[in-house]
C-alpha cells in the first residue's frame, strides 16, 4: 500500500496532496457536529499585514469571507496596511464596503510586519486572533474546523492552536513541506 502511494505521488504530486486532503477532511467531518455552523462557538480576529499584495488580495478576501463558517456572525478581519505603494488600499476599501461590520482598515507608515500585527491586535475583537498573510487563501472549512476542535470539552484549556500548511507554488503544484 506504501509503494502504491509513492507512485502516485511521483506521478501526480497535486492529485496526492488533493486526495490526502479529502480523506483528512473527510476524517475531521465525521468526528464534528455541524449544528452551530451559523453561529459558530468562538469569534476570530484575523489580523493581516498588508505591503505589496494588490494581486492575491481578491482571492485572500474571497477564501475568508466565504468560509462554511458564518463569516459575518464569527470572523473580523484587520487590515493593517504598512505603507503599501500599490493598489492594496483601494481593493481593500472595496471590501470595507461589501462587510463594513468585519473588515476594519488601517493605515501605518511602512515599520514591518511585526510593527502592523503588533498595531493590528490592538483592534482584535475576538475569542481567538489569527495571522493570515494576504497573499495566502484559506481551506473553506477552516475556521470551522478549528471551532469545532476547539469547542470539543477535553479542549477547554487550550490556549494556542496550530494548523499545517500546504504550499501551492507557482508553477510546481502542492507542496506539504512544512513541519
Amino acid at each position: 500500500m506504501i509503494s502504491r502511494k509513492l507512485r502516485k505521488l511521483k506521478r501526480n504530486p497535486r492529485l496526492f496532496f488533493e486526495d490526502m486532503l479529502k480523506n483528512h477532511r473527510s476524517k475531521i467531518n465525521k468526528s464534528f457536529d455541524y449544528k452551530n455552523i451559523d453561529n459558530g462557538n468562538f469569534n476570530y480576529t484575523v489580523v493581516s499585514a498588508v505591503y505589496g499584495v494588490e494581486k492575491y488580495l481578491n482571492n485572500y478576501f474571497k477564501s475568508i469571507t466565504t468560509q462554511s463558517l458564518n463569516f459575518e456572525k464569527n470572523i473580523t478581519l484587520i487590515m493593517v496596511d504598512d505603507g503599501s505603494q500599490d493598489g492594496s488600499k483601494k481593493i481593500i476599501q472595496e471590501w470595507c464596503k461589501k462587510f463594513p461590520e468585519n473588515i476594519i482598515y488601517i493605515y501605518k507608515e511602512n515599520g514591518g510586519q511585526a510593527s502592523a500585527r503588533n498595531l493590528g491586535m490592538k483592534y482584535a475583537v475576538g475569542d481567538w486572533i489569527t495571522f493570515i498573510d494576504p497573499d495566502d487563501t484559506v481551506d473553506s472549512d477552516y475556521f470551522l474546523n478549528v471551532d469545532m476542535f476547539l469547542a470539543q470539552e477535553k479542549y477547554e484549556q487550550v490556549a494556542l492552536a496550530c494548523c499545517n500548511y500546504i504550499f501551492n507554488i507557482e508553477g510546481k503544484g502542492l507542496s506539504d513541506r512544512h513541519p
